[in-house]
């Protein structure tokens, strides 16, 4: 009843001060639509309608409790403790057997949100706005000089002896970031000595790549780790002739994506996806030779590589839409073969002008219908602001939300927005990065924060 008081005292003064000269509230007041009163010990409860029911004097008549008061968030927190954390309404209700918090929805949800225990049942990721597409996706380039790798699979192939064990194999997904055209390679497993050796024949089909883009896997790791030593040793040598200093020089760039954070990697993941609903449709279930199967990738990636990048041109001179398969060999490759136009006399221009003219009308149809629908966000996320030594759920997969860790963060990566979207946490376990959607920020208030700044919660 004291705690009650002073609470009413500090926030709800004119309220007071109009009852004790027996006036009514002022007409602008939350209190209007109560009938409020001061009971014999100066308390401010609720005059309502329910004064002839069999209800306790306190459900008829609940003393009034101010909205944004320490005393009020303690009062909501007890009784939602109480009733083994229940929903809003549930809390609510029972509050007003007792108590009557002005705005008391919008109290009590705002209180909620901040239980520790209820948030760690369900944690709420930070998403922020979308960020700059990279370099290699909106410049002109050669096919493949800027590509990203995933693996899918596994695969399981006819064995080619009666009664013997299924092979299985992976497939090794090659995107073009410029133009988006796409390579498959069978491995047969994930070893790092498989995927140089993929690595090989991909360099031999479509050439030196500057740049290759991929997750953290462990194999490609280690096939990251040669490839440096492989260079280096070539930088080493002074006795090496000129075919190895030229490979010296053509070191390729390997970069890694935040670990755990599969939507850095859109581009090959949705390549992923296309490759693994082709041969679903096509194989289901049954088992293919080596050969068969062989066949079927080349026959996917040529379908793939003949997509359209953009929608077809209102021109009508146009006949057929942009596709990677375009930049590959000059048109779509399920396309049959154009006449032979050696023969015939041309305007100033000879084949080979002509063969680089139009290679530069694909470069600008792809400025011109491709890279502007990249301008426009899919998503309008707002910025989160995330703070160092802030505390935070970090997701894990294949466990319960009450099974992830707490972890503290202690570094930002902005980008070149300015927007944060990797971190780095120390848990109980060790420092780790991950990106902004694998952490879910507890919901402290300031006192919290300066409660909790020295040691994590125990929950």
């Amino acid at each position: 009843m004291a705690l009650t008081r002073i609470a009413q005292a500090e926030r709800l003064p004119d309220e007071i001060k109009s009852l004790q000269l027996q006036q009514r509230v002022d007409r602008k007041s939350n209190l209007k639509r109560l009938f409020p009163f001061l009971d014999n010990y100066g308390i401010l409860r609720v005059g309502g309608r329910l004064r002839f029911s069999n209800e306790s004097y306190t459900a008829k008549h609940p003393a009034v409790l101010p909205d944004h008061h320490p005393f009020t968030d303690m009062v909501i927190q007890f009784f939602h403790y109480q009733n083994f954390h229940s929903g809003p309404q549930l809390t609510l209700s029972e509050i007003r057997q007792e108590f009557w918090p002005v705005h008391g929805k919008r109290v009590v949800n705002v209180v909620l949100r901040k239980c520790i225990r209820c948030f760690r049942t369900n944690p709420t990721p930070i998403h922020q706005p979308l960020g700059q597409l990279p370099a290699g996706r909106v410049r002109p380039g050669r096919p493949f000089l800027i590509t990203g790798v995933d693996y899918c699979g596994s695969f399981y192939l006819k064995p080619a002896r009666r009664n013997a064990v299924p092979t299985k194999v992976y497939i090794a997904v090659f995107v073009c970031f410029t133009t988006k055209a796409m390579h498959l390679e069978i491995a047969s497993n994930l070893s790092t000595k498989s995927f140089i050796s993929i690595l090989r024949r991909f360099i031999g089909y479509l050439g030196m790549p500057v740049e290759i883009h991929s997750d953290n896997a462990k194999n490609f790791s280690g096939a990251r780790n040669e490839l440096k030593e492989l260079h280096e040793m070539l930088n080493n040598q002074t006795s090496c002739n000129a075919i190895c200093n030229e490979l010296s020089q053509k070191g390729i760039e390997w970069k890694f994506i935040p670990p755990r954070a599969p939507n850095f990697g859109g581009l090959w993941e949705a390549a992923v996806r296309s490759v693994k609903t082709a041969l679903k449709k096509e194989i289901g279930l049954q088992q293919l030779s080596y050969d068969h199967f062989t066949t079927l990738l080349v026959q996917i990636t040529a379908t793939l590589n003949s997509r359209p990048l953009s929608p077809l041109s209102d021109d009508p001179t146009e006949f057929e839409a942009l596709t990677p398969a375009h930049f590959l060999i000059g048109s779509a490759m399920k396309a049959l073969p154009d006449p032979n136009f050696i023969s015939k006399p041309t305007n100033r221009l000879d084949h080979y002008q002509q063969t680089q003219q139009i290679f530069q009308r694909y470069w600008q149809r792809w400025s011109k219908q491709y890279l502007t629908q990249l301008q426009v966000a899919t998503k309008n996320l707002p910025m989160n602001t995330i703070q160092i030594g802030s505390i935070a759920v970090l997701r894990e997969d294949n466990l319960p939300p009450l099974c992830w860790p707490l972890a503290r963060i202690i570094g930002l990566h902005p980008g070149l927005d300015g927007v944060v979207r990797v971190v780095t946490v120390k848990t109980a376990t060790g420092v780790y990065k991950r990106a902004v959607n694998r952490i879910c920020p507890l919901p402290f208030d300031e006192y919290q924060r300066t409660k909790t700044s020295t040691e994590l919660p125990t929950i």
